[in-house]
């Protein structure tokens, strides 16, 4: 229920029976903090615990993929299998022109929103960033407007309702509680995996392929557990290479983001949802109301607006924008706001790039994850900008008269240096990793256009770790695509 129930995403995000809750090592040019980096940790992954948010990635993304790779990953045919995952048949007409309407994953839009939404979208519009009303999966993604969400009749669809329809077949068994500990290979195949079961090791043998899908940080785990990665760190953490791939765990990217916080006046927001006491008893009844009638604040998950913008093509932008409709932390020191909201700043194509390491050869212990955020100086200036450019949009337009006071002070400096140690304090992930195992045409890439793993027969990587470059824009739909093409390639391969 709490994953099904868009609300749940507040509890998910911190609760240890669904997410691995990792975190970064200590990021140098974010003042040594180590950023918390959640993944999901049930069926579905992190598409069962995130914010549920569905764009389809830009032309120019796919194009990147398919100039290192094949055609097969360009736009064209990464469209195609889209269009095979989505339901569409409930957004607004305008939006339905090109797009699927029979496949597992239903998305909804709204045409009006909370008054809050309204007000950015207009504020938008009048700092010359301009609306979207088509959405921002159409061949235009710049502007401001409401997102598509993987949720429909009050319901998460995430990627474990393409379980649900293969649920009858005969060739399907689906294990659970069995952590894997490495990839079982036999005279350089790929015979199976290895998994806990209680205090036992159990090998599990495949019939023809293993597919990892662990993800950008799980996957190259497994991979270098199984010996499989940059032969001097295997040694040095006490694992025997038996294929040295130099590049696994490496070309991490992820996009950082900011979030300036208002307090508000004359508009309520879901903050008191957070507020100690009270938002127990507003918890519950927006509870209730969703177990009786699956309607209510419960039934979304309190970001129903955004923008693309920053570059004279519009179909690459170059940031992108989360409206939060909830305070969820106070300021240090003061009493938590009556109501309030946040507004994400996210730099869509960083250069800083980082890795993945093992702690240790312990399948227990979490990897070293290095982001390196920052390090490439360009980030830093390019995130200042947007984030100023952004306080001028709330500031001076549509949005004023619902503003009480910034919370995010020195967010609204006038001194690029005050702003830029703003962001050093107080930036997060907004959790796309991706390309730790990359995909390419060149010998060093960890996997080929087919997925396989380089170097060891009947092994394929499936999943965000694949992607060369990090896409402009939230990675979960592109995640689902990624799996239906390696299902097609596998289908014509035998």
């Amino acid at each position: 229920m709490l994953i099904r129930m868009p609300a749940g995403v507040r509890l998910l995000y911190n609760g240890a029976a669904y997410n691995w809750k990792f975190s970064t090592t200590a990021q140098p040019e974010l003042e040594a903090r180590k950023i918390y980096i959640p993944r999901g940790k049930v069926i579905g992954g992190s598409s069962s615990i995130n914010s549920m948010i569905a764009i389809k990635g830009a032309r120019s993304d796919y194009e990147k993929w398919a100039a290192v790779s094949s055609p097969e990953w360009g736009p064209e045919n990464m469209y195609r299998v889209l269009r095979e995952i989505e339901d569409c048949s409930a957004l607004p007409l305008v939006s339905r022109n090109g797009r699927g309407q029979d496949g597992p994953i239903k998305l909804s839009r709204r045409l009006t929103g909370h008054t809050l939404s309204e007000a950015y979208i207009e504020a938008c519009e009048q700092a010359g960033i301009g609306q979207n009303d088509e959405g921002f999966n159409g061949e235009n993604q710049a502007g401001a407007g409401y997102f598509d969400v993987n949720i429909a009749y009050g319901k998460r669809h995430g990627a474990s309702m393409f379980l649900k329809k293969a649920s009858g077949r005969s060739n399907l068994t689906v294990l659970s509680g069995l952590p894997v500990r490495r990839v079982h290979l036999e005279n350089g195949a790929a015979c199976g995996v290895v998994v806990k079961k209680g205090s036992d090791e159990v090998l599990l043998r495949a019939d023809s392929e293993v597919i990892l899908s662990a993800g950008s940080i799980g996957t190259p785990q497994l991979l270098m557990l199984s010996g499989i990665g940059p032969s001097t760190h295997l040694r040095e953490t006490g694992i025997t290479p038996i294929i040295d791939a130099p590049e696994v765990g490496q070309n991490l990217r992820d996009h950082l983001d900011c979030s300036i916080r208002w307090a508000t006046q004359g508009v309520d927001t879901y903050t008191k949802y957070f507020r100690p006491y009270e938002g127990l008893c507003h918890s519950a009844l927006a509870g209730a109301q969703y177990l009786l009638k699956g309607t209510g604040s419960a039934a979304t998950q309190g970001i129903e607006a955004g923008a693309f913008w920053g570059t004279d093509r519009p179909d690459q932008a170059e940031f992108q924008t989360h409206l939060v409709l909830a305070l969820k932390w106070p300021p240090k020191g003061e009493q938590h706001p009556k109501n309030g909201f946040a507004l994400r700043v996210c730099q869509l194509n960083p250069q800083s790039v980082g890795e993945i390491r093992l702690a240790s050869a312990d399948p227990n212990d979490a990897p070293f994850i290095d982001p390196r955020f920052l390090s490439h100086s360009k980030d830093l200036d390019m995130l200042a900008d947007g984030v100023t450019r952004m306080v001028d949009v709330v500031e001076s337009g549509a949005m004023r008269t619902y503003l009480d006071k910034a919370i995010d002070k020195d967010a609204l400096s006038t001194d690029p240096e005050v702003v830029r140690r703003w962001i050093r304090k107080t930036a997060e992930t907004v959790y796309h990793p991706v390309g730790t195992c990359r995909m390419g045409n060149d010998d060093s890439s960890v996997v080929d256009s087919a997925l396989r793993v380089r170097g060891v027969e009947n092994l394929r990587v499936v999943d965000a770790s694949i992607m060369p470059t990090i896409l402009s824009g939230n990675t979960n739909l592109s995640c689902m695509a990624i799996g239906l093409i390696a299902g097609e390639t596998i289908q014509a391969s035998s």
